[in-house]
């Protein structure tokens, strides 16, 4: 996406990690739960486990990790990564 038109109607067809609520406070997603480390730079989420994809085959952590490995691939050319 490149315009937050885009992006709103993207956050309204998927589910990430987290979400947001009503008041844009950060409220569990895919994930159920996560923590993060003392220092701040390590983020360790547990997948919800009913998560599915819409075919019904389960959501993986691999799932997240090449998303984010794609999104943070400059041959994407993902705008906003």
């Amino acid at each position: 996406t490149s315009t937050i038109y885009e992006a709103a109607v993207l956050r309204d067809l998927f589910q990430g990690l987290v979400m947001q609520d009503a008041k844009a406070n950060v409220i569990p997603g895919a994930a159920e739960s996560w923590t993060v480390s003392d220092d701040g730079t390590v983020y360790t989420f547990k997948l919800r486990k009913d998560g599915v994809w819409s075919d019904g085959a389960p959501v993986t952590a691999d799932d997240f990790v090449y998303a984010f490995h794609r999104l943070e691939d400059p041959a994407t050319g993902a705008e906003y990564a």
